[in-house]
């Protein structure tokens, strides 16, 4: 009975309990941090729509000596009816949806009795399944800062934005 013992090897119970343990809490860590990378990749296409608006922006304001909240005039629209012709207010992969405010109140672009809009205010809002309660939704304003809607805690946007 001796030699049979001799050669019987194995693990015994406390040894796979503690390794089980441990397999547990680095794929907890692991998934936490996949589910986050997940979503500041989608902030990612949020804050790519949002300077792509505003380049457009600036090549409106250019060509028409204002601002337009008109994301996309349509296939047979001319000139100032055009808008931003960003092609659609949604992001590449429909996880947010572009709005435009611009200022003063009552500006049209391209009018000659409304007076012409000098700012714009351009958010990103998750769209459909997305949900994203830290961040919510992004802005960026024609003078250049970068924001979060109804938020004005720095070290959230720096976050956020980041």
């Amino acid at each position: 009975m001796a030699n049979r013992m001799k050669y019987e090897r194995g693990f015994t119970l406390t040894e796979i309990l503690i390794v089980v343990a441990i397999l547990a809490i680095i794929s907890s860590l692991a998934i936490s941090n996949f589910g986050d990378a997940g979503l500041r990749g989608k902030r990612i296409e949020a804050k790519d729509m949002l300077l792509r608006a505003a380049s457009k922006q600036e090549q409106f304001f250019a060509q028409y000596i204002s601002y337009t909240d008109e994301i996309d005039g349509g296939a047979s629209c001319t000139g100032v009816d055009c808008g931003l012709g960003l092609g659609g207010d949604t992001s590449q992969g429909g996880y947010y949806k572009l709005t435009v405010e611009v200022g003063p109140a009552g500006c049209a672009a391209g009018s000659d009795t409304a007076p012409m809009c000098r700012t714009y205010t351009l958010t990103a809002t998750p769209e459909g399944n997305h949900k994203d309660t830290e961040c919510q939704a992004l802005t960026y304003s024609s003078s250049g800062v970068k924001g979060l809607k109804n938020s004005n805690d720095d070290e959230k946007i720096t976050k956020c934005w980041k």
